[in-house]
């Protein structure tokens, strides 16, 4: 039941140089089929295709010709072709040329007995074009451009692209073709765009007004002829007016011919809560030509907060700038905290503009017993400031009392019962506070200091953020006060340079010089 294609599928079929046009079936030394394999693969039929039986040879010969087909074909390969097979045989191995070919021009590359040479065909001479061996057939794009296109932009009601014919000839045509003229067109002047013979552009300036209605001569068009028809909008600035100030949604709008001052409030979604509407302002740029005047005029006015429409209101101009103040005494509530030991902790309002931070710990209901004030935080947008509140809570407000500002924080802690240590010694733990102890006495309890302790740099942070440095005076030291929840510090000293042996005895040396030769002079002298 085997049949010749089978036999050709088990040994991988023709190599690239065998046939696939001229597959012979021999049989007793006889040819009983002969195979073409584009039959099957064009066609479908397997008419050649034969029962084998015992001893049949199946003999592929070299192919005899083959051409190559490249560009818009839409199967670029090598074909193989009979004798007497032309171009358009190829052409329909290949499945004939894509919608983007260029058949007018056809270039054809040929190997003769000394070299190569090229011709060039049209699709008309596909069927009477005979191929050789080794032929290249390369078929080209067309251009990528239109032989009768123009085009109209702007402020027509339907700009785009139209064919360039018999009822397209001419500029007005075409306008009447893109259904007129917007309302908003700027007649005067519009730009026809036309390609020269070197491909530049050139602009043809067009009273598209005066063509439209016939009072001038109509414009002939030529292919890649492009219309431009600018709209008034697109002539002039972009009309705009601002709004600052204590309305919901300041900013800037388009400005629209009667617009009023109520009519930009009202788009800015109204009054805030605290805007005043009296004097209120308007800017208004002046256009002028004088360099000595003023470039800016203001307009002050009341106006009805109720926006009422059948009250007064400034009519706005192009570029105006609106800005609408805040009631005088008008402040939002502004929120301060206090934390701790206090009898009413929480969040409380400032209340005028004199309200201190005795006034904080007074509302919040004074002190609790177990209170420490020496360690107490103030924190003003994320910053602690250092004070000592013991002087606030005795009336000393010049130094301490501050005013308050939205924000503001107060913590109260416990009393403090441990002194921390940082830095240069042995054993910078936490201990234990103990009344009784001197400065030196905690020192000893961290281990002491290290070899690079810089110790008369030490000083100390209390709990309220103050500081406390260590001084001295001939040779005496004296060390910060011992408080309660202090951080004792000690920096490190800087490590000095140490002298090379070298540079020792070359400073020895020359201090024995200066030595003698001041001896000399004075015996001299």
């Amino acid at each position: 039941m085997a049949t010749a294609f089978n036999a050709l599928y088990l040994s991988g079929g023709p190599t690239p140089l065998g046939s696939l046009r001229d597959i012979q079936v021999l049989r007793n030394n006889k040819k009983v089929a002969t195979i073409d394999v584009y039959d099957f693969l064009m066609k479908g039929t397997l008419k050649s295709n034969i029962f084998l039986r015992d001893q049949d040879v199946i003999l592929i010969p070299t192919a005899m010709k083959k051409v190559e087909l490249s560009g818009e074909v839409k199967r670029q390969m090598v074909f193989e072709l009979k004798g007497d097979e032309t171009f358009a045989d190829a052409l329909k191995y290949a499945g004939g040329f894509t919608e983007q070919a260029y058949k007018s021009a056809i270039n054809v590359k040929r190997n003769t007995d000394t070299e190569r040479k090229l011709i060039t065909i049209s699709s008309g001479m596909a069927d009477s074009f005979l191929t050789k061996d080794g032929d290249t057939f390369f078929i080209p794009t067309i251009l990528d451009r239109f032989e009768n296109k123009v085009e109209v932009l702007g402020a027509v009601f339907r700009p785009g692209e139209f064919a360039l014919g018999s009822d397209i000839t001419t500029v007005k045509q075409l306008v009447e073709k893109a259904d007129g003229l917007r309302e908003d067109a700027f007649k005067e002047r519009a730009i026809l765009v036309r390609e020269q013979e070197n491909k530049d552009p050139r602009f043809i300036p067009l009273n598209i007004g005066a063509i439209v209605r016939g009072e001038i001569e109509d414009v002939q068009l030529q292919r890649q002829d492009q219309l431009i028809i600018k709209s008034i909008v697109d002539t002039r600035e972009s009309r705009t007016v601002d709004i600052q100030g204590a309305v919901n949604t300041p900013g800037t709008f388009e400005y629209v011919d009667g617009m009023t001052v109520k009519d930009v409030i009202l788009l800015s979604g109204g009054f805030r809560e605290g805007a005043t509407s009296k004097r209120l302002e308007v800017a208004r740029v002046l256009k002028s030509d004088d360099l000595t005047g003023k470039s800016v005029d203001i307009i002050y006015f009341d106006i009805d907060k109720s926006l009422s429409a059948n009250t007064y209101s400034v009519v706005l101009q192009p570029f105006d700038k609106i800005f609408v103040r805040s009631l005088a005494n008008y402040e939002g509530q502004k929120l301060t905290s206090i934390a701790g030991e206090v009898n009413y902790p929480g969040n409380y309002a400032i209340e005028n503009r004199n309200d201190r931070i005795s006034d904080l710990i007074e509302r919040a209901g004074g002190l609790k017993p177990d209170n420490y004030l020496r360690g107490a935080k103030f924190f003003r947008n994320g910053n602690q400031i250092a004070l000592d509140l013991e002087k606030i809570i005795n009336k000393d407000k010049a130094a301490n009392d501050l005013l308050l500002e939205e924000g503001d924080k107060l913590q109260i802690p416990k009393i403090a019962e441990t002194v921390s240590f940082r830095g240069e010694l042995l054993n910078p733990i936490e201990v234990a506070f103990q009344p009784s102890y001197s400065f030196n006495d905690y020192i000893a309890q961290a281990g002491g200091f290290t070899e690079n302790a810089f110790m008369k740099k030490t000083y100390v942070v209390y709990a309220n953020g103050l500081t406390d440095r260590t001084r001295s005076f001939l040779g005496l030291r004296t060390y910060p006060k011992v408080e309660r929840g202090m951080t004792v510090v000690v920096p490190t000293q800087e490590e000095r340079q140490r002298w090379t042996s070298a540079e020792r005895i070359s400073i020895s040396t020359g201090l024995v010089s200066v030595s003698a030769v001041l001896i000399t002079l004075l015996r001299l002298f």
